[in-house]
This record gives C-alpha cells, sequence and structure tokens, in this order.
C-alpha cells in the first residue's frame, strides 16, 4: 500500500533565529546610525538610518568598508586612540564623533561604543550607535558667536564681567578684565578669596557686609570698594549684580559687571572740593558783599553807562567825541581823580594826549616818556594791563612827569589796540593808595576794547571811502580814456573812409580800383577792432546797458540771416536757417544778440570752403533755456586750440581753403555779450569737417508774436532850396572830407569853424539851417558851445548834431539831454550823413 506523497511543513524557527530576526527588525527601524564593525574595523551591518545619514545603498552596506572611510581623520584617531581601547576595557565608550557621508560631507555625532566578547574573552566586533548633533552644534556656534560678540561689546566698554559660582565659590571673568586689573585671567583664579586679597583692607567690612545682604535678601548686588591692581597702582571699582535661582530656588550664581570709576571719584571729590571751598568763601565774603551791597549798585549803573558807551560808538560817533565821553566814564566808574587816553606816536617814540580829565593845567602832555620806560609804554609793551598800587615801590617802569607833579600814587592803564598794531593806553589815576580790584581791571580794559573796535571800524571805513574813491577815480579815467581815444581814432578814420567813399564814386583804371578797395577794405577792419575794442571795454567796466524784450527767434533769425546771404554769396558759402519752433520766444536784446550772431555767422563763412554752408537751428534747452546753434561746414578747429578761442586778440590762423581775417577780438566780444543776457555760449568742433557754436539764452514765458520791422533802404533826398550848414571841426582832414561831400549836392551851402568863439559869430551871421559841432575845439567843449548857441534868442532853435568820435560814452548823451537833436558818430557812411540832415533841414 502506498501512502499519498504530501509537502513535509519546514521545521519551526529556532528561538534564536526569531530573536535575531526581531532584533534586526528593531534596529532597522530606529532612527539612529546603528553599524556593526569586526575586531579589524570593517563594517558587518548598517542599519536603514544609517544607510541614509551615509548615503549608502543596500549592496555598499555589505561591502565591509573600513571605519576609516566613515569617520574623518580626526575623529578615527579618537576611535582608535580613545573609543576602542576604552569600550575593550569597559565594555562601552560615549562622546562626540562625526562621520562622512558618500559626498564628503561631515556630521557631527554623540557616538556610543560597544565591545561585544566573546566566551574566550576576546573582542569579536564592535557596535555603535551615533545620533546626528548637527542642530544643536550649529545652535552651540550660533551662541558662541553670540558670547564672543558680547564679551567684545564688554571689552569695548571698558567693564569687567563676572560670573561668581555661589557653592564652589570660583568667578570667572571676561570681557575688560585684564586691562582693569592688570592680571592676566589665569591669575584671576581663586574664586571669592583671591578677589578679596586684591581689595583695600580697609574696604573689607563693607565688602562682606555688602555680599551677605544680596545673598540674604537677594536683592542686586551695589557696592564700591577700592581695589590694588598689579603694578600697584590703586582704583576703585563699582559692582552691580544679580543672583540667579536654580529650580528648587537657592542662589546658584552671580553674574554683573565690575567698572574702574576712579576718574569719577577723583571728580566727584573734585566737586565735593569746590563746593566746600564755595561755601566757605561764601561764608567769608557775606559780610564783605552785605558792606559793598552800595558800591555793587553803583557799579552796575557804571556798566550801564559803559554799554551806552558801546553804543555811541556803534552809531558813528566821531573818535574825539568818543574819547572824551570814555575818560569821563572811566572817572566816574573807578572814583579816580585823573584818566588819560594816550597815543603812541611811533616817530617820534613818545605819547601824547588825546583826551583827559582831572589832570592839573599844563601837565596833560608831559607823559612823553617812551617805549618801557613809563607805566603807558610798558603797558603797551607787555600788551595786558597794568595794575600799580604803590608808586613809591615801582620797579618794573619811571613814573611820568605828569604823574609825579599830580601826585599819583596808584594807577591802572590797560592797552587799546588798532587791529594787528598798538594804539596807545587808556589810564586812571589816583593820589590814594588803592588796590585795583579785578572788575575794575576788566571795566578798563572793556573801555580799551571799545576804543579799539571804534579805531578799527573808523579806519575801515576810511580805507573803504580811500577805495571806492580811488576806484570811481580810476574808472572815470578809464571811461575819459576811452571816450578820448575813441575820438582820436574815430576822427582820422573817419576822413579816411569818407575819401574812399568819395574815390570810389569816381572813375580811375584798375590799378587804382584795386587800391582804392584795399584802402576801405583796411578801413573798415581798423573801424571794426576799434568798435570791438570799445564794446569789450564797457562791458568790462559795466558801462553796457542791456535792453530786454520778448522775442519771437523765426522771424528774428530769418532776418537775420537774410542780412547775411548776400555776403555768403560772394564766398560761395550758402547760409540757411534750419526749421524754428514757432513758439521759441526768447527773453534778451535784441541788437545785442544780433550782434552776436552775425559775429558767429561771418566766423562760419570765414573758415570755410567754398560750396560750403552756415546752418542756423534752434532746440529747447528745458524749459528755462533757447539753444541757438551755428554749425558750419568749414575747417573746424584744434582741440588744443578751443580754449584759446575767447581770448581777445587770438587768431587761431588762416585754415587751408578757408577766408579767414579780423582782429581776434569777434568772440571774445560775443562771450561778454553772451553773459551780459544771462546766457551761455559753447563750441564743439572736429578738425577737418566743422564746428558748431551754440548760445544759450533765456526763455520768455509768452507765446504772443511780435511784429517784426520791415527792412528798408533810405535813400538821400534832394532839398530843392539851398540850405546853410554851419560845420564846427578842429580837424582839417574831417572838414575838407565835409567839403567834398557836400560839393555832390548844388542845393547845399557849407560853413565852417574851427573855434567856438568864431562858430558863434558865424551862427549869428549866417542863421544856418543846421549846425555840425564836434565835441573838442581848441578853446571850448562841445557842451559849452551848445549852451552858448541855446542862449541865444536867434540860434537857440537852429538843431544841432554832435558829430563826433567818442562811442559809448556820457557826452554824446549829456548833448542831447542839453538840447542837440542827433548824434552822428564817426566814421559816418555818406548816405547815412545825407539821411541825417535831410531829415533836420526839413527836405
Amino acid at each position: 500500500m502506498i501512502e499519498p506523497t504530501t509537502k513535509p511543513k519546514p521545521p519551526p524557527p529556532r528561538p534564536r533565529e526569531e530573536s535575531q530576526a526581531r532584533f534586526i527588525k528593531i534596529l532597522e527601524s530606529t532612527t539612529d546610525l546603528v553599524l556593526m564593525a569586526d575586531r579589524e574595523g570593517r563594517t558587518l551591518y548598517v542599519n536603514k538610518a544609517g544607510r541614509d545619514m551615509l548615503g549608502w545603498t543596500t549592496e555598499e552596506a555589505t561591502e565591509r568598508i573600513p571605519m576609516a572611510d566613515i569617520f574623518p581623520a580626526w575623529a578615527f584617531v579618537i576611535m582608535t586612540e580613545q573609543a576602542m581601547p576604552a569600550a575593550y576595557s569597559n565594555g562601552s565608550w560615549s562622546g562626540e564623533t562625526a562621520v562622512f557621508t558618500r559626498s564628503g560631507r561631515e556630521i557631527p555625532v554623540l557616538q556610543v561604543l560597544l565591545a561585544h566578547s566573546g566566551a574566550d574573552g576576546e573582542v569579536d566586533f564592535y557596535s555603535t550607535i551615533c545620533r546626528d548633533i548637527s542642530e544643536r552644534k550649529h545652535k552651540e556656534l550660533e551662541q558662541i558667536e553670540w558670547s564672543n560678540r558680547y564679551d567684545a561689546a564688554i571689552r569695548a566698554s571698558g567693564q569687567v564681567l563676572f560670573d561668581w559660582d555661589s557653592t564652589s565659590g570660583q568667578i570667572s571673568y571676561g570681557g575688560a578684565a585684564e586691562r582693569v586689573t592688570g592680571f592676566h585671567l589665569d591669575e584671576l583664579t581663586g574664586g571669592l578669596v583671591q578677589l578679596r586679597s586684591m581689595i583695600h583692607p580697609g574696604d573689607h567690612e563693607a565688602f562682606d557686609t555688602a555680599i551677605q545682604q544680596a545673598i540674604e535678601t537677594r536683592e542686586p548686588l551695589k557696592i564700591e570698594f577700592r581695589l590694588k591692581r598689579k603694578d600697584g597702582r590703586e582704583i576703585v571699582v563699582r559692582g552691580l549684580g544679580h543672583f540667579f535661582l536654580d529650580r528648587l530656588g537657592r542662589i546658584g550664581r552671580m553674574v554683573g559687571f565690575l567698572s574702574d570709576i576712579t576718574a569719577e571719584k577723583i571728580y566727584e571729590r573734585g566737586v565735593v572740593l569746590a563746593h566746600e571751598r564755595l561755601e566757605q568763601s561764601v561764608a567769608e565774603r557775606t559780610n564783605a558783599l552785605e558792606s559793598a551791597n552800595s558800591r555793587l549798585l553803583e557799579r552796575a549803573r557804571q556798566q550801564e553807562t559803559v554799554a551806552r558807551l558801546g553804543q555811541r560808538a556803534l552809531m558813528g560817533i566821531s573818535l574825539p567825541e568818543l574819547m572824551t565821553l570814555a575818560v569821563d566814564v572811566v572817572r566816574t566808574a573807578l572814583l579816580v581823580e585823573c584818566v588819560s587816553i594816550n597815543e603812541w606816536l611811533p616817530e617820534a617814540k613818545m605819547f601824547t594826549a588825546r583826551a583827559h580829565c582831572g589832570w592839573p593845567a599844563g601837565q596833560t602832555n608831559n607823559q612823553t616818556i617812551g617805549e618801557k620806560l613809563s607805566q603807558s609804554g610798558y603797558t603797551m609793551l607787555v600788551g595786558h594791563p597794568v595794575l600799580s598800587s604803590n608808586y613809591s615801590t615801582e620797579s618794573r617802569f619811571t613814573p611820568s612827569e605828569a604823574c609825579r607833579v599830580t601826585g599819583i600814587q596808584s594807577a591802572l592803564t590797560a592797552p587799546i589796540q588798532a587791529g594787528t598794531r598798538p594804539f596807545g593806553v587808556v589810564g586812571a589815576f589816583s593820589t590814594k593808595r588803592r588796590a585795583f580790584e579785578q572788575e575794575d581791571i576788566s571795566f578798563l580794559q572793556g573801555v580799551a576794547n571799545i576804543l579799539s573796535a571804534a579805531i578799527d571800524r573808523l579806519r575801515v571805513e576810511e580805507a573803504a571811502r580811500r577805495a571806492q574813491a580811488d576806484a570811481e577815480a580810476a574808472n572815470r579815467g578809464k571811461s575819459e580814456f576811452l571816450s578820448r581815444m575813441s575820438h582820436e581814432l574815430r576822427t582820422p578814420l573817419n576822413a579816411i573812409l569818407g575819401f574812399t567813399q568819395l574815390l570810389e564814386l569816381e572813375e580811375h583804371n584798375d590799378s587804382q580800383a584795386e587800391s582804392i578797395e584795399h584802402i576801405s577794405k583796411a578801413g573798415r577792419n581798423l573801424l571794426e577792432m576799434i568798435n570791438e575794442v570799445l564794446d569789450i571795454a564797457r562791458l568790462d567796466s559795466g558801462r553796457v546797458q542791456f535792453n530786454r524784450e520778448p522775442v519771437c527767434l523765426l522771424p528774428f533769425l530769418e532776418e537775420v540771416v537774410s542780412c547775411m546771404k548776400q555776403i555768403g554769396s560772394r564766398h560761395q558759402v550758402n547760409v540757411n536757417v534750419a526749421a524754428i519752433p514757432p513758439e521759441a520766444f526768447a527773453s534778451t536784446d535784441p541788437e545785442r544778440f544780433r550782434q552776436v550772431l552775425v559775429n558767429l555767422i561771418s566766423n562760419g563763412m570765414k573758415f570755410n570752403r567754398p560750396g560750403g554752408s552756415v546752418t542756423v537751428a534752434v532746440q529747447a534747452r528745458g524749459t528755462d533755456y533757447w539753444n541757438v546753434s551755428v554749425i558750419d561746414t568749414g575747417v573746424g578747429i584744434p582741440e588744443a586750440d578751443i580754449h584759446r578761442l575767447f581770448l581777445p586778440f587770438e587768431r587761431l590762423g588762416q585754415k587751408e581753403g578757408g577766408i579767414a581775417g579780423g582782429t581776434g577780438l569777434g568772440l571774445a566780444l560775443c562771450q561778454r555779450l553772451v553773459h551780459g543776457l544771462d546766457g551761455r555760449i559753447s563750441v564743439t568742433s572736429t578738425e577737418g569737417l566743422g564746428s558748431t557754436f551754440s548760445v544759450e539764452i533765456p526763455a520768455h514765458g509768452s507765446t504772443q508774436l511780435i511784429e517784426t520791422p520791415e527792412i528798408s533802404a533810405s535813400i538821400p533826398t534832394s532839398v530843392s532850396m539851398q540850405k546853410t550848414i554851419l560845420y564846427i571841426e578842429d580837424d582839417i582832414a574831417n572838414f575838407r572830407l565835409l567839403e567834398r561831400i557836400v560839393e555832390t549836392r548844388g542845393n547845399l551851402k557849407l560853413v565852417s569853424a574851427i573855434d567856438g568863439s568864431v562858430a558863434l559869430g558865424l551862427a549869428k551871421e549866417h542863421l544856418p539851417g543846421l549846425i555840425l559841432l564836434d565835441l573838442n575845439l581848441p578853446d571850448a567843449t562841445g557842451e559849452e558851445l551848445l549852451a552858448q548857441l541855446k542862449a541865444e534868442p536867434i540860434t537857440k532853435d537852429i538843431p544841432v548834431i554832435v558829430v563826433t568820435g567818442e562811442v559809448g560814452g556820457s557826452r554824446a548823451e549829456d548833448m542831447l539831454y542839453n538840447g542837440a537833436v542827433e548824434v552822428l558818430p564817426k566814421p559816418y557812411r555818406i548816405s547815412d550823413f545825407f539821411q541825417m540832415i535831410d531829415k533836420h533841414l526839413g527836405a
């Protein structure tokens, strides 16, 4: 019979295997690293938490890795030299080490190491449990850093931090302990006993009492005691401390500060001593103050008098009056018989009395001993008040003859300064022996200071008056020079240009025409230079007035460019205007601004090439300025030369292809005019490509268009009937010029006079329709002759035109104010001359 076949059941696990499985399950579930290693230090087992901490895979955990690869070098030294021997001897070891992760990160751990021995007593294997304490270590580092910062702050404050363990009696010190006590921290060990040994014996009882009272009451410790430093020096220390209680409410520790308050105590002691001395002084002077009360009241009234003296000095009282008042004030205030103010005369080496009172007749100027010999001389020598209570025993100086005759016994003197030099001395003299007090000295020096300030003020005012007078004289001289130079230059130039204009009207050959053209061009260049020099001089002296008004830039610039186009065409240079915003309104003087633009455009043509261009453009500069640019395509300016552009008479030379010329004054004049218009001028240039001159002028808020007058040429008209003109001129060349000009008009008759007396008679005789009057005549000025003409009934209504080379001065304006009808500046154009005389001859 065959028995049925059945699968045999596995044998039940043995108790040892079941226990091991449960143990492994427990190890796998724990959160700490659990590691087993053989006696050679190779891993036998690492639990899941350990594999995760180290970054190992399950396979790596079975590779029997040496512990030297798990622990950092320093931790492995602890393992081999401390932990394993201790575990072998005692069965276990615990401490702080660290482990390495697979990525190389070091993790601090709290480690327990167990040694497992066999039956033979030898170690079979080791097991260890490691707990990650990274977070705790981080907090400890933070606490250490905070502690270090706290200790640094305590050191900086100069205080000593102490921590007293009341149970053990030990004291730990920190902060500035070494600096305050002079002892190294190692020398301060020994707790309360050591501290007490450093305390002055006289303070032991108070120290012990304060400690005991703080322990009993548990109130904060507050104590001051003397402490002996290591170098033997004694300091005063203030101690402030607070107790900390343990969990059972017992006093465990006291923490606080020790501060060196030696300087504070010295100061307090000084205050106490000063207070004691003050109280003693008050007590000693009480009776004296009571008896002197009436005198103090009188002194207060006297000081008020001194204050009024200072007020009088500030109000501009004359120096003699102030000195006379001062000696009376001193005599009344100090209750002396004689007072004097003596001025030191360096050349004579003696003093002279400037003010005095109380001296016998004839003795005021007997104080003539100089330098150190007299009290006044000695006072001036030392430079501070000098008190002499007894003249009979005085050895520092010799009393003056006036003091000897008057019987002076005591005197007080104070120096009077005048700037950095001594002026003299003010002195109070008594015929009785008297000990002048400090208040008397201060009072007299105060009077001397008032006199010093008054003298300084008067000298400054006098110097200012002289400087102003000198400046006004220099300005008048400059104006007269400019006026004279203008006349002297323009008068012959008027003849040159006038005769040149007449020659241009005549027929002549090519050579003569060329010569005439050169003469005319040279004359115009000279006139331009004269005008620019005089303009610059007037601008620098502030004698140019700017008449600002709102100017619409669009028609204004179109007009300027239109006038310059013809000149530009002669030089084959195109002058044009770029697009201008119609709302562009500037606040400026149109005539002065036109002068600037004409100069800049002329320069743009002069330094250009045939076929080049000059463009005027306008751009806004914010809301406050308009930027007017003159852009040329000329030869440009080297960067190194740009800084010289606005210097007078700086001519940078003619560039290749350009038509340069001029005086070198145009840009200097432009700069001054622009500044006078509250604007700015600048330049940028690229050599070989051209230059841009930019003028920024203030904008005007108005948007109302301004009517621009049409340009018209005045054509001289003839006078149907012959008119007589009286020409009063002492320059023969200018008279001959006018004579030739008048000959071109058949209806004019010219009568001439070279001095004022003849001119007045001719005016009465011929009763001319017009008088042309020069300002400078041999026997009279133009102003004097005009006044004589206006004073005569038969000549007072004859129109007078002033013909002068003085441009920009006030004389021509004064002539207009006094009756002249117009001013014709030399040199003048013939067409302008005819237009003016026709106007006043009634054509």
